[in-house]
């Protein structure tokens, strides 16, 4: 059986909830969130967060929380001072086994939004032993170890209790070569394991080959190291865990899978290391985006100075891990004397000393000396504070009393940066002692001189020099390069409780239109501005480069040879062809050949075209093998001897024979001409300049390996750098997504009192969408176009307010022939309003169309400009009894009938007159009365001149004979 799978039948649940109170914590700037768990088959574990914004009065949903992931559900810069966060985890099972949460943590980002500084959670590893010193192997609580093949003659315990020194009462010792050591942190301690340290005291009985791992519940473990050691150079090994693995563990195990000596093995101590929190300076970058054709694209960042640090003072020494006296350069260390067991630079190897090989040591005769770092030339670092760390020597009586610390750029001026005195009382082995230095000069030496010690020769396990974290650090800049020029979709998300401020850079290489899109998704008032400064202007800057060369290699569509011997066969599909003269079969061979160029693209500059056929003879004599120019069309499966095209004179010739592999032919005018013509394509005909020769052998395109070719090079005649021009034609889209309003403001303001600001702004409303255009200055220039593509209504209405007395020139123009619409003057005061309406007809068809004064007693004028005889009708209606002056002009400019006729309606009897200015102008004026109230009408007749004025005056009724007429 390979698995078997038992299942419960029914789900269990377990749910616990915990209030946390975050009124400490200020302002919020962030958090993450952690936590270890072991899920087996058929189990699942969810963790959700509710929040109180008002000291627990009232709490929102729960909403689900992902492992590493950050709080959402508070907004960033939020008054912590009210705030809650309840966590709720809930653990279900569906078969044998249980899931496990531990652990849970949450990392607030304490650091304010201006102060430059981001939380970064776990980023660095901290030499600092997780394992307290245990005294036994269950102390202190709640830490436990146990080991499967310890000696009865010594303890577990001694592989964490702190101490390395060499001794049967201090180390531990195992039998055979494998064992199991496990240790157990607690279950409120677990932690990620970030590396481990192992120091043995016998180079000959220690562990080879050892294996980590970690589990969460001492059933499942998973391997997250591996080592392979000789313990010849070195008696001290530190691991950095470089495998991935997620989540905290509360049991980690040494498995030692092979041994050097046979019967026991010892090990000193080892210690586990887990990983710090630090923080980061927030950078600001920018996004290049230029374009170009099918790219990919990549991000670089390029920074001079290491931006990420802790807080205050860094724990990161100038003078990095040496492994030699100079190694790695451009550091060097010298010493005023050392031991070969014990050198020098081993007081800077980067970690203290466990044993005295790992530690500096005097051998001077009265145990005193000096010892110096050398940075390297202008390579030059701000020390404010240092470390020394006691030698493991087991007495204090080695460690330094006094001493002073000196810096230098040339080593002849010395500047004291620090003295002490009267140091005493180190903890041994290894005590550890901080000294601050007040100190804002750079330097490429500093040398401590120690001049007194605590009773014996001097030791020291290490020295650490660091700067103070305050300095600045750089800006990183990051560049984003999208080579490709089109479809490019990208998306700026901003949360609904988050602010963006920003400022972007434009620059495009071709004239081609970037369209790009802002996207509000709340159907609210969200206020944003989009901000082009009036001394700026946009331009589109490109680099000047030359066309690229393009390569294309063409294989034949159509290839043969034939034989003279055999006029009615055809030889389309060998894989030879031959040009020559057959002694042996007294016969003549020749060879045709066509490309096809319609896979060039059209419109480029060919700069190179040269045909390759190989030759399959070598070391025979030499022919001379002609091209010549089809003149005919042939196919590959009908070419025979006897149909063979017509060629032209010989076009190229080259020598075949010598050498075996491809011969070449230049054809770039020939190619030339047949990309320009493509219908003049019909090939080529290969055969020898005297066909009495031996014939020379080629590979057709069935040969496959070495087919005849047409290499093409060409200029890509696509203008990708037009040069330097500025961008004119720009466009801002508003559109609105929902059916509740969305306010909008573009403001055009004028540059420099110019009266010409060319622009355009299209509203373009397909759902009869209400919306405003507001022109604010009086001397601005434009024009509003209202396109309808329906038949449907559209309302519109364009208002022109004046503040001033200044008149403002202005024209409505509505240039759809039947569009019905109305245009309405509105005046609001006494003052005169000059205004004109011009109604233009291109065509001989009626124009309907109306004029309406509303307001009484306002002097206005109706001309009609005509070219031709324009028929029309003017009508003043009157709602009250009150008096409506008004008069109607009709001007004649040709000599040419113009008929037309004036018809006042009344009910009651309306006071008015009909003035003819012309001297001789024809006309008939009708009274006519359709009721048989009297109307008491006149005519008066006046003339300037003293000539005669013909007229008549007809009066008529057919009703009966009552009418009269007075003549003056």
């Amino acid at each position: 059986m390979a698995e078997c799978q038992i299942f419960a039948g029914r789900e269990y649940k377990a749910v616990r909830e915990k209030e946390y109170d975050l009124s400490s914590l200020k302002n919020f700037n962030g958090a993450l969130l952690y936590w270890g768990e072991f899920k087996p088959l058929n189990t699942d574990i969810l963790v959700e967060a509710s929040y109180s914004f008002d000291n627990g009065g009232s709490w929102s949903a729960y909403e689900q929380i992902e492992n590493g992931n950050a709080i959402k559900g508070i907004p960033i810069g939020m008054d912590l001072s009210q705030t809650k966060i309840k966590i709720k985890q809930t653990l279900s099972t569906r078969g044998i086994q249980s899931p496990k949460l531990f652990d849970f943590r949450i990392y607030f980002n304490e650091y304010p939004l201006d102060s430059g500084y981001i939380s970064l959670p776990q980023y660095k590893t901290d030499f600092n032993s997780v394992i307290p010193p245990m005294s036994s192997n269950t102390s202190p609580s709640p830490y436990s170890v146990q080991s499967l093949n310890v000696d009865k003659t010594s303890n577990t315990y001694h592989l964490f209790d702190g101490s390395t020194v060499n001794a049967a009462a201090n180390r531990y010792m195992y039998n055979g070569k494998t064992d199991k050591i496990t240790i157990d942190v607690g279950s409120e301690n677990s932690f990620k394991l970030a590396a481990y340290k192992m120091t043995i005291p016998v180079n000959s009985s220690a562990p080879s080959v050892w294996s980590l791992e970690a589990s969460s519940d001492l059933d499942t473990w998973i391997e997250i190291d591996r080592q392979t050691e000789n313990w010849k150079s070195s008696s001290v090994k530190t691991c950095l865990i470089t495998r991935p693995f997620k989540g905290n563990y509360r049991f980690y195990r040494i498995n030692i899978l092979d041994s050097l000596y046979q019967y026991s093995n010892y090990i000193s101590e080892v210690q586990l290391f887990a990983e710090k929190d630090a923080i980061g300076h927030q950078l600001s970058g920018q996004i290049y985006v230029r374009p170009w054709n099918d790219l990919q694209s990549s991000i670089t960042i390029n920074s001079n100075h290491i931006v990420l640090s802790p807080v205050g003072y860094t724990d990161e020494s100038i003078v990095p891990s040496m492994s030699s006296y100079n190694t790695p350069k451009p550091f060097e260390i010298t010493a005023s004397s050392d031991s070969p067991d014990s050198p020098a630079y081993m007081a800077f190897n980067g970690s203290p000393a466990v044993s005295v090989r790992e530690s500096w040591s005097v051998t001077s005769a009265d145990g005193l000396g000096w010892i110096q770092v050398f940075t390297g030339y202008q390579n030059r670092f701000v020390v404010n504070r240092y470390i020394i760390t006691a030698g493991p020597k087991a007495d204090k009586i080695y460690s330094p009393k006094s001493w002073t610390l000196q810096a230098s750029n040339n080593t002849i001026d010395w500047v004291t940066l620090d003295t002490r005195t009267n140091e005493t009382n180190w903890v041994y082995p290894s005590g550890k002692r901080e000294y601050f230095v007040n100190n804002m000069t750079a330097y490429e030496y500093y040398r401590f001189n120690f001049l007194e010690t605590n009773g014996s020769a001097l030791n020291i396990g290490e020295i650490s020099l660091t700067p103070n974290v305050t300095l600045k650090a750089m800006q990183a800049y990051s560049t984003l390069i999208v080579p490709i020029p089109s479809q490019i979709i990208g998306t700026i998300h901003v949360p609904p409780h988050n602010r963006l401020v920003g400022k972007v850079d434009i620059s495009p290489v071709f004239f081609d239109d970037k369209p790009s899109t802002i996207q509000v998704k709340i159907h609210d008032s969200l206020p944003g501005t989009i901000q082009v400064p009036i001394h700026n202007r946009m331009f589109g800057i490109v680099d000047i480069i030359p066309p690229p060369i393009k390569k294309a290699v063409l294989l034949p569509v159509q290839d043969a040879f034939v034989r003279e011997g055999m006029p009615k066969l055809n030889y389309g599909t060998e894989q030879d062809m031959f040009a020559g003269y057959n002694a042996g079969l007294n016969e003549r061979y020749r060879s045709l050949v066509r490309f096809d160029l319609a896979a060039l693209p059209p419109l480029q500059k060919l700069t190179k075209a040269e045909l390759k056929i190989f030759s399959d003879y070598e070391n025979v004599p030499e022919a001379l093998i002609g091209l010549y120019e089809a003149q005919e069309p042939w196919t590959e499966d009908g070419i025979t001897w006897d149909n063979q095209p017509v060629s032209t004179s010989l076009q190229l010739q080259e020598k075949a024979g010598k050498t075996r592999g491809y011969i070449k032919f230049d054809l770039l005018e020939l190619v030339k001409k047949w990309y320009q013509t493509p219908s003049s394509n019909y090939g080529l005909l290969l055969k020898a300049l005297d066909e009495t020769s031996a014939y020379q052998r080629f590979y057709t395109r069935e040969q496959g390996k070495t087919p005849p070719l047409l290499e093409i090079e060409y200029l890509d005649q696509n203008v990708y750098s037009p040069g330097r021009s500025e961008l004119r034609n720009n466009t801002l889209t508003v559109r609105q997504n929902g059916t509740k309003d969305l306010a909008g403001k573009i403001n055009v303001r004028e540059v420099w009192f110019k009266s010409e600001l060319p622009g355009r702004i299209h509203v373009h409303s397909p759902d009869f969408m209400e919306c405003t255009l507001f022109v604010k200055s009086e001397v601005v220039w434009g024009r509003l176009t209202v396109r309808r593509n329906a038949e449907s209504q559209q309302t519109g209405r364009l208002t022109v307010r004046v503040k001033g007395d200044l008149t403002v020139p202005s024209t409505l123009r509505v240039g759809q022939f039947r569009l019905p619409g109305t245009l309405i003057v509105r005046r609001t005061e006494a003052k005169d309003m000059p205004a004109s309406l011009t109604v233009r007809r291109s065509e001989q068809s009626s124009l309907p169309g109306s004029v309406r004064v509303s307001l009484p007693a306002l002097p206005g004028s109706l001309q009609v400009v005509l070219s031709s005889v324009i028929s029309g009708t003017l009508k003043v209606s009157r709602r009250e009894q009150i008096q409506l002056s008004g008069r109607l002009t009709v001007r004649q400019t040709v000599s040419e009938d113009l008929s037309s006729y004036v018809s006042v309606y009344t009910k009651s009897e309306l006071a008015g007159s009909i003035y003819v200015a012309s001297e001789y102008f024809a006309c008939s004026i009708t009274v006519p009365k359709p009721e048989t109230k009297d109307l008491r009408t006149f005519i008066q007749v006046r003339t300037k001149l003293a000539s005669d004025l013909t007229s008549r005056i007809q009066v008529y009724d057919d009703s009966d004979d009552s009418s009269y007429v007075f003549i003056m």
